[in-house]
């Protein structure tokens, strides 16, 4: 064990404090440079929106921004942190003894590091929004990406004595970015929320509220959820019925979540409906039901169900994790440091607004606005005054 934690020196064995600071130099170069070379592809055979996106995640055009996005890669991004050791620290070393062949040893540890990811995919594939034909092209890329970094990563691991940092910092940009996991360039804000690029979160009345993204013109109502086709066809058919009895508005407005104040909690993303029945201090009950339309046909309805069951069902892959969030997260204010401070819930106060088309007020950028007005309904509520 103590050997590998000290594999998380910057530099080991013989190499000198200068040949380091080198080497890691040469490192960030290589970094800035292979980023910036997948942004201008992006910009000359892509999308710009999504360019200007990732510029302003990475701070490539600010020094500061980018020397934070180091600094989280490299100490804050546990898929790297946690990974590497296991990956490049024991391993890549392992094989390129049993060997005697790097290249070899690189590739067979960059397929292995990339078939170790797919359990991740199989809650997609089972809902139906992932096509077998999609998953396997994006694993092909995916498997170079991961061959490719691990050749990469072995280089500069080798050059700094075993050290699995170099390692950590190429992984955890990557994740950073979003290339090796595809997130941010795939999806990027403004393209999910136009026209009102960040105004996701609406208080219709205090103490009730919806986050949703806005689907863009250019949109139909079916392409935003990642369905199947024949559920992609059904929303597509409900939109002039939705525009007659709702408004222009409403069919491009895509629900995540919502509350009824006080217990009645929505998953609208997934068909999820749950009530929260307190049953004593720190305890409560959730009952949750999926929802379908009535007049769906039948293979969207199971489609919906089956989608809504492996994601937030009792064993759903996100409501472990969401419930184990959520436990931690209760667990932890309630302890003796954290009760010594108030409950910061001022992200975006001063921001909210009003937005054609929408009930409410809205926040008009990331914010805390419905937990607000939860919390001052409840004041409300409890003392019978205004808040």
């Amino acid at each position: 064990m103590r050997a590998l934690l000290g594999l998380y020196r910057p530099i080991r064995g013989n190499v000198s404090a200068r040949e380091g600071a080198q080497l890691y130099a040469i490192l960030v170069g290589f970094l800035v440079t292979f980023v910036s070379s997948l942004l201008i592809f992006e910009q000359l055979f892509g999308d710009p929106a999504k360019v200007q996106n990732a510029v302003a995640h990475i701070g490539l055009l600010d020094w500061r921004t980018f020397v934070a996005t180091l600094l989280v890669a490299g100490f804050l991004n546990q898929g790297a942190l946690l990974e590497e050791l296991g990956w490049r620290g024991y391993a890549l070393p392992l094989l390129v003894r049993k060997w005697s062949n790097p290249l070899l040893a690189c590739v067979v540890l960059g397929v292995l590091w990339a078939l170790w990811h797919f359990p991740r995919e199989i809650p997609g594939i089972l809902s139906g929004q992932q096509t077998l034909t999609a998953l396997v092209q994006w694993h092909l890329i995916f498997f170079l990406s991961t061959i490719g970094m691990t050749i990469v990563a072995f280089y500069f691991v080798n050059a700094a004595g075993g050290s699995v940092i170099p390692a950590i910092l190429i992984h955890g940009v990557l994740n950073h970015v979003g290339f090796t996991h595809g997130s941010q360039l795939t999806r990027p804000i403004e393209s999910r929320a136009a026209p009102a690029p960040l105004a996701r979160e609406i208080r219709p009345e205090l103490g009730h509220g919806i986050g949703v993204d806005i689907i863009p013109e250019d949109l139909s109502p079916g392409e935003r959820g990642g369905f199947d086709e024949e559920v992609n066809e059904y929303l597509r058919s409900t939109a002039g019925e939705m525009t007659e009895r709702l408004g222009e508005m409403r069919p491009r407005l895509f629900p995540i979540h919502g509350l009824v104040f006080p217990t009645l909690g929505m998953v609208p993303i997934l068909n999820s409906i749950r009530v929260v029945h307190p049953k004593g201090p720190n305890e409560i009950e959730l009952w949750s039901y999926c929802m379908v339309d009535r007049d769906a046909p039948k293979r969207v309805k199971e489609i919906l169900v089956q989608r809504s069951v492996s994601a937030f069902g009792p064993a759903g892959s996100f409501e472990q994790d969401d419930s184990a969030n959520w436990t931690g997260v209760t667990r932890n204010t309630a302890g003796h440091q954290a009760r010594k401070h108030r409950l910061n819930l001022s992200m975006g106060l001063g921001h909210e607004g009003e937005v054609d088309g929408l009930r409410g007020e809205v926040g008009l950028t990331a914010s805390d606005i419905n937990q607000r007005g939860f919390y001052l309904r409840w004041v409300q509520e409890m003392t019978g005054g205004p808040a």
